[in-house]
C-alpha cells in the first residue's frame, strides 16, 4: 500500500484554507510529514462478510455477534448483500510521540496530529481499493459508515474489534468511553451492492463533534472526497 501524506490536506485539518503561512510553518509541516512516515506501523484488518435479512429485511452479521444496531446504519446497507468489516491503526509510536509534543512542543503536536488524521484517510482508502481489486467489475460500493455515526452507537466498537480480533492481530484496544487506542485508528463498515449507491445521509449532522467542529462552522467538511 502507497501511502501519502498530502501537504493541502494536511493543511486543511489545521484550519487553513489558501490563507498566506510562513516558510518556517512549512518546514515544519515538511518535517513531521517525514516524522510520521519513519515511526509509524500502520496495520490492518478486514473480513468481507455476508450480510442476512431477518423477516423485517433488517440486516444482520453472523447471527448478530456483530450488532448493527440503529435505524442510519440499516438505511445504509439497505440494498448491501454483504459488507466489508475493517479496522486500521497507525500504531502506538504515534500515540507516544502525540503524547510528547502536547508536553513539549503544541505546534507539532497539532500538526501530527493532522498528519495522522490524514494518514489514517489514506489506508482506510488503500482498504476500499484493495477489496475492490480482489472483487473485481459488478459491484458498487458505499462510504465507510463507523460507530457513532447518526444512531449507530459508539459502544459498538468492542464488539466490531473483538470481531475482527483486533487486539491479537493489530493491537488495537477500546478504551471504557469506546474510543479507540491509539487514537490515529479506525473501524468501518462498507456496504457491497450490485446496484449503484444513493446515500441521503448527513454524515456532518450524524457526527458525534458537530457542535464544535471547525469545519463545520466553515462551511467545508472533514473528509477530503465524497464516496
Amino acid at each position: 500500500m502507497n501511502i501519502k501524506i498530502d501537504k493541502n490536506e494536511v493543511l486543511r485539518y489545521l484550519g487553513y484554507k489558501n490563507q498566506e503561512y510562513s516558510h518556517e510553518l512549512d518546514l515544519i509541516i515538511d518535517e513531521v510529514r517525514e516524522e510520521i512516515k519513519d515511526i509509524s506501523n500502520y496495520k490492518y484488518i478486514y473480513k468481507i462478510v455476508e450480510l442476512k435479512r431477518d423477516e423485517n429485511g433488517l440486516a444482520y452479521i453472523d447471527d448478530g455477534i456483530l450488532p448493527l444496531l440503529g435505524e442510519n446504519i440499516q438505511k445504509h446497507l439497505a440494498n448491501a448483500d454483504s459488507c466489508v468489516i475493517m479496522a486500521a491503526t497507525l500504531g502506538f509510536d504515534v500515540e507516544k510521540r502525540l503524547n510528547y509534543y502536547s508536553k513539549v512542543d503544541l505546534t507539532k503536536n497539532f500538526i501530527l496530529d493532522s498528519c495522522g488524521t490524514q494518514m489514517i484517510e489514506e489506508v482506510c482508502d488503500g482498504i476500499e481499493e484493495e477489496v475492490k481489486i480482489k472483487l473485481g467489475e459488478g459491484y458498487y460500493y458505499t462510504f465507510r459508515y463507523s460507530p457513532g455515526y447518526g444512531d449507530y452507537p459508539l459502544s459498538v466498537q468492542n464488539q466490531l474489534v473483538r470481531y475482527l480480533d483486533g487486539y491479537r492481530k493489530i493491537g488495537l484496544t477500546v478504551t471504557d468511553s469506546h474510543l479507540l487506542l491509539p487514537r490515529k485508528s479506525v473501524t468501518a463498515i462498507m456496504g457491497i451492492q450490485k446496484i449503484p449507491f444513493v446515500s441521503e445521509f448527513d454524515r456532518c449532522a450524524a457526527c458525534l463533534a458537530r457542535e464544535y467542529c471547525k469545519f463545520r462552522k466553515e462551511g467545508t467538511r472533514c473528509y477530503s472526497k465524497k464516496d
